[in-house]
């Protein structure tokens, strides 16, 4: 254990820790329901080539057209389109589409990972600072724990909602999962 992280420093740089670290997450890869399927696999793949030429808001609308298509083949199939239709829109700052389109996952309960971590960044710059900590508290112990970037964004993003005791108790948890991590941030 390293000690009690300096408090008042880490909150001198929490808005500067929260722009580097809270970005959006990368694309889903497709399961079996898209990859199985010729057309949809095809359709998939030219939606990500979209995407990673930087045609953000015309990979969201492959990507959304895409998760209908499937959903009428297969139940349930256009699951991945839609979140990764939601990165698109991430990459595009459309922060309300994101919300729109991972919110109804999230209350489900069927939002992990990625996409989890996608709907904390579009609460934030939305300024749902709440949802935006809940979200990546959700995130952190779905993941791991012990997760010190998580841990790190969690004490700036509860710093900064005035939840001091909060903040001080996963500064200090981000601390004790990887000192190194957490001084360097």
């Amino acid at each position: 254990m390293l000690g009690t992280p300096d408090l008042s420093a880490f909150e001198n740089v929490r808005d500067s820790i929260i722009e580097r670290l809270l970005v959006r997450s990368t694309l889903v890869q497709p399961g079996p329901s898209i990859s199985d399927y010729p057309e949809l696999s095809l359709r998939f793949d030219q939606s990500v080539s979209l995407y990673r030429a930087g045609a953000f808001r015309e990979a969201k609308e492959q990507f959304s057209t895409l998760a209908d298509f499937a959903d009428l083949a297969r139940s349930n199939a256009g699951f991945t389109p839609r979140l990764n239709a939601a990165v698109c829109a991430a990459a595009s700052k459309d922060w309300s589409v994101v919300l729109d389109l991972l919110q109804p996952i999230f209350d489900t309960g069927r939002l992990y990972g990625h996409p989890l971590w996608n709907l904390a960044v579009a609460y934030y710059h939305l300024d749902q600072l709440s949802d935006a900590l809940q979200a990546l508290e959700l995130w952190v112990n779905r993941a791991f724990k012990g997760h010190a970037r998580g841990l790190i964004l969690i004490a700036a993003l509860a710093l900064k909602n005035g939840e001091r005791i909060k903040g001080k108790e996963a500064l200090q948890r981000a601390t004790d999962a990887d000192p190194e991590y957490a001084l360097r941030s």
